[in-house]
């Protein structure tokens, strides 16, 4: 959080009829308009914003009756202030924004509402968690955040974001649109008018940042430089997780963890829900059913299990109970009133006050109570809950926050309406910085229902209470695919889904394309029926098993992608819209995704069915599970038998694989399988590092590319010499080569002829890996 311009206006006027309007040039493709109800500009302080060192920007002005012409090296901006206009071209003069001709720019009783010109088959993707499709055009969205545990399409839900990839039509590239106001906003997406999107705020300025470039992946990476990039996750955090409100004793924690590791099934984490605390209590824990949490959590981390556990933001109102009593006597800790009276609502507990996470002394003992509560016995993550802010009720029987609750909000004491969505990206944010603070050389690993632009800086994001039902899963998928695009990649829904009781074949079919979300858990309620993979039959017990086992096997591949979107801001799951933007096939389609660039998942998404339509881009792909090419740019119709969905690989790719461990706490294999789907450019990367500290920062990680090319009678494969200090533990490479049919092969191995094996799927060598770069050589008839 910080104050983040510090950019000299271009252009500041006041308006016709009050209001004011600043544009500043941030970049060659890269702007910021701020329009005021008053001739007085808010504070330029931002929650999402990072600090940056603004860049000399070469633009040129010229102003000629009143319209002012910006250029930089990239775009040509016209502004008139009255009547107000507002266009972005390129430098051929192709229209790249517009605002509309007809009421462009409305202010009244505070509200800013500007309107732009919308075609009807633009594609708009983000927006945070909405009930609704991938394409948000058509469509009115409420940015708000809020507990709607019933995930009814057409609702918002708990974690809402004012950002928008928008593009798709021919010729017009791609643009971001953020607005950097955390009060409540109405984007309508040509619902009202189909030739227009109208962004309105109910609550101080509309600060709209806009970001061009001529593909979503471009979009995104101006955007998550502007707001924030995820620092990697620990290893830990990519593998399975297992939840459930609530395992309700130590004792009941031990058979689970047993269960898992008896039955070979690769877990790696086990959350605590709210029952683990003295009567909901939070930084408690009850001493009757988890007696010594300590030694259970000592015993987990032995058997390959990392511990968190739930945290509230609530504070029990009882006197003698520590969080209570210190933060009653530490000024400015909890949320008040205007009049100075006590904020009180109800949750858990019963009676609460609420912290005030807008505040850095809040935050800082917060994270004390974190670190003596939680970390110190042994809890390695933090999971956030009820933060949009949720409550059962308060003082006035309402489920939200009054609209006169202030926050410190950088010493300027605003109150609730104005700042209600930056609630829980605060608190995630004590959570992660209370970790950082305990262990600095550690990764810390926070997870939260809520929170808003930037917080993909704090932490990974579930989608919340989903339902367990098949009409659940597209909805979810859609969810995932716009947290995405919304800048936040660590992000996942509930496996099997969390409110009610899922079949064995719903239970299957969603740990079909589960295992490929970046953020992998299964969990469910409190009332419902045990949704482990074991407690619905052996044959469903099987197809998990192996599901996870394929997710820990596809690890390395996984890693990478983190580690790019870390770099980049590119997406881990992407809609196919991101990699193939001129593709018009591919705009609203959000049943299917993409885990990285080269690995195209098609769940199963329908009782009783074994068959689905599934588009492939442009381009060859193998079905993962034959081997069978198919040509791309088209529909075909694709088997999905119980416990093998969909599953293509870009030809070309080459996916870097683990053998089955399981936990990540194993030992790390000693050999990696890379898999060659062969077409005339190949190429891969695979990314390695200790997996737990910071250390990746300072160089001490691994980076080796591979490339090769194919033709009619040879394959050439290059294996990098690995860049970076990092060296890890592996003694061979075993490398597969899938697509080659023709007999008479033979490889050689830097020139020298080497054995290799063939069957019915692929072509395989064992070669060693010795730190150098590597020349593999296939031949064949």
């Amino acid at each position: 959080m910080t104050s983040v311009h510090k950019l000299a206006p271009v252009i500041d006027s006041p308006l016709h009829g009050g209001g004011r309007a600043t544009l500043r040039i941030a970049g060659d493709s890269l702007l910021f308009l701020q329009v005021s109800a008053t001739n007085t500009q808010q504070s330029d302080h931002s929650y999402a914003v990072q600090p940056h060192d603004w860049p000399q920007s070469s633009h040129a002005v010229e102003e000629h009756a009143g319209l002012f012409r910006i250029t930089t090296k990239h775009l040509v901006i016209k502004f008139r202030p009255e009547p107000f206009t507002f266009t972005v071209e390129d430098q051929a003069g192709t229209v790249l924004f517009s605002t509309t001709n007809s009421e462009p720019l409305s202010i009244a009783d505070g509200r800013v509402l500007l309107r732009r010109t919308l075609d009807s088959k633009e594609g708009v993707y983000g927006l945070g968690e909405h009930g609704e499709g991938l394409n948000r055009n058509p469509g009115i969205y409420r940015i708000w955040n809020r507990d709607e545990f019933i995930h009814h399409p057409f609702k918002q839900y708990y974690c809402t974001i004012p950002f928008a990839v928008c593009g798709g039509i021919p010729g017009l590239g791609f643009h971001g649109m953020f607005i950097d106001n955390p009060g409540e906003l109405f984007i309508d997406v040509g619902k009202s008018d189909p030739s227009a999107l109208q962004m309105e705020t109910r609550h101080g300025d509309l600060k709209l940042w806009l970001m061009f470039g001529e593909t979503p992946a471009r979009v995104l990476e101006l955007y998550t430089a502007l707001t924030g990039r995820m620092s990697l996750p620990p290893y830990w955090a990519l593998g399975f997780q297992q939840c459930r409100w609530s395992y309700m004793s130590a004792e009941r924690v031990r058979e689970i963890a047993h269960e898992y590791r008896s039955r070979r099934i690769p877990c790696d984490v086990i959350y605590l829900d709210i029952d683990y605390m003295q009567d909901y209590a939070v930084f408690t824990w009850n001493v009757k059913t988890f007696p010594e949490a300590k030694t259970l959590i000592g015993d987990l981390t032995k058997d390959g299990f990392t511990t968190l556990c739930i945290v509230d933001p609530g504070v029990a109102i009882r006197e003698g109970y520590e969080a209570y009593d210190v933060g009653l006597t530490t000024s400015g800790f909890f949320l008040r009133h205007e009049t100075g009276e006590l904020f009180t609502g109800r949750v858990w507990p019963g009676e609460v006050h609420m912290p005030d996470f807008t505040n850095p002394e809040t935050r800082k003992l917060w994270a004390e109570w974190q670190q003596s509560a939680l970390l110190d016995m042994g809890i390695a993550g933090i999971w956030n809950d009820m933060n949009e802010p949720a409550i059962f009720g308060t003082e006035c029987g309402s489920r939200e926050f009054p609209a006169d609750v202030l926050h410190h909000d950088f010493a300027l004491r605003r109150r609730h309406e104005e700042i209600h969505n930056v609630f829980g990206l605060t608190m995630a944010q004590a959570s992660r910085d209370g970790q950082l603070a305990s262990h600095p050389n550690r990764r810390p690993f926070t997870l939260t229902r809520s929170g808003w632009a930037g917080i993909q800086r704090h932490s990974a994001v579930w989608t919340g209470d989903n339902r367990s039902a098949f009409s659940t899963m597209p909805l979810d998928i859609a969810l995932n695919l716009n947290m995405a695009m919304s800048g936040v990649g660590f992000v996942g829904c509930d496996i099997g889904g969390f409110q009610g009781n899922a079949t064995p074949e719903l239970f299957a079919r969603w740990m079909e394309w589960g295992v490929f979300q970046p953020f992998c858990r299964t969990h469910s309620a409190a009332g419902t029926h045990d949704h482990e993979p074991w407690t619905f039959g052996p044959e469903v017990e099987t197809v998990a098993r192996r599901l996870i086992e394929l997710r820990y096997q596809l690890l390395p591949y996984i890693y990478t992608q983190f580690v790019e979107c870390a770099r980049t801001g590119a997406p881990i799951n992407r809609p196919l819209v991101f990699d193939y933007p001129k593709d018009a096939a591919v705009v609203s389609i959000g049943d299917q995704f993409l885990l990285g660039g080269d690995l195209l998942v098609a769940p199963i998404l329908e009782p009783g069915k074994d068959h689905r339509a599934v588009y492939l881009p442009a381009g060859i792909w193998y079905d993962f599970w034959s081997n069978s090419r198919h040509e791309g740019g088209k529909w075909i119709l694709a088997a999905g038998p119980f416990g093998q969905p969909p599953l293509f690989i870009r030809a070309g790719a080459v996916l870097p694989m683990d053998a089955v461990r399981q936990s990540t706490r194993d030992q790390t294999p000693e050999v990696t399988f890379l898999d060659v789907w062969c077409a005339p450019a190949l190429c891969g990367r695979l990314v390695e590092d200790d997996g737990i500290s910071h250390d990746y920062q300072r160089g001490v990680q691994s980076v080796i590319d591979i490339a090769g090319s194919v033709d009619a009678k040879s394959l050439n494969l290059w294996i990098g010499a690995p860049a970076g200090s990092y060296r890890s533990a592996r003694t061979h490479w075993h490398v597969r080569f899938h697509g080659i049919s023709a007999s008479g092969i033979s490889i050689t191995h830097d020139g020298r002829a080497i054995p290799y094996e063939q069957d019915r799927q692929f072509i395989s060598c064992l070669i060693p890996d010795q730190k150098v770069a590597v020349n593999l050589r296939v031949e064949f008839g």
